[in-house]
């Protein structure tokens, strides 16, 4: 029942476009409206509510995003001051080391916790100063999350999203991040090429578009995975494709002049002998 209750809770929740429509959801909907007297108390109401129960309870793909935008929006308009950075960030890491000491956790609340990493954590990075080192511990947060084998693609989309303004803050990182991602296109995991994929194309956005793919040689290397021989490189070519469609489909007509010369890795993938491989190439 109280499960149910909950449930419908995180359903019912409202859109809000404001910071302090966000505070006044989520302290609602935690039932601390009235008892939460200070901003303090009611920061912690509310992401207390948004942890624990709305985001991992929240029935519909819509209630998870309408209660996420929420959180976004009260991390983004709170976090500015210091004081409260500080409350949030403690917030966050706290959550995360009762969920390490719970263990394994239910598909929704790994959902729940990637879409964290990239929304919050993320959006807490873009309100710290450039030099504060959470923004670099928050950037490899993220970037961890969105190799691991059990991300969802959903949530790894979201941590590309959430990527992008993090690494076009950092060069270095950017370079970096990208030599990390190009190896790992041939992991011996899907989900990890996969997010590897979404990552190099991550890379390309924050680094300006199309000329990041010269600058940090990306085209070459992914052609070379694209192209690579043999049986037991069936998963890196595999890697490589899904990497060519994430740039395509990110950087849009400035990649045209790419996809020309691609076409060629295009039309013999549909030959593979292994069918990961032609799918990805179509």
């Amino acid at each position: 029942a109280k499960e149910k209750a909950q449930a419908a809770l995180a359903e019912a929740f409202p859109e809000t476009t404001s910071c302090e429509e966000a505070l006044a959801a989520l302290c609602s909907s935690a039932g601390a409206a009235s008892a939460a007297t200070t901003p303090q108390a009611q920061l912690d109401a509310a992401l207390s509510w948004l942890l624990r129960s709305g985001l991992p309870d929240a029935p519909s793909t819509e209630s998870r995003a309408r209660v996420l935008h929420a959180g976004s929006l009260l991390v983004a308009g709170m976090a500015g001051k210091a004081d409260y950075a500080a409350q949030i960030s403690g917030l966050l890491e706290t959550y995360f080391a009762e969920q390490q000491q719970k263990g394994k956790n239910t598909p929704q609340v790994m959902e729940a916790n990637g879409l964290i990493d990239a929304v919050l954590f993320g959006t807490l990075a873009l309100q710290l100063e450039d030099s504060n080192p959470k923004v670099a511990s928050i950037r490899m947060r993220i970037l961890r999350r969105l190799l691991k084998p059990t991300t969802s693609e959903t949530v790894q989309r979201s941590l590309a999203d959430a990527l992008v303004p993090l690494l076009a803050k950092d060069e270095g990182a950017n370079a970096e991040a990208c030599k990390m991602f190009l190896e790992e296109l041939g992991a011996s995991q899907e989900p990890v090429r996969r997010g590897a994929a979404f990552g190099v194309a991550a890379v390309a956005r924050a680094g300006g578009g199309a000329s990041a793919l010269r600058k940090l040689g990306i085209m070459d290397a992914v052609k070379a995975a694209a192209s690579a021989e043999g049986k037991s490189s069936s998963g890196r070519r595999q890697g490589g494709l899904i990497c060519l469609g994430e740039l395509a489909s990110n950087l849009g007509r400035s990649f045209e002049p790419y996809a020309l010369s691609s076409l060629p890795l295009l039309l013999s993938s549909c030959a593979d002998d292994k069918k990961e491989v032609q799918t990805a190439g179509r």
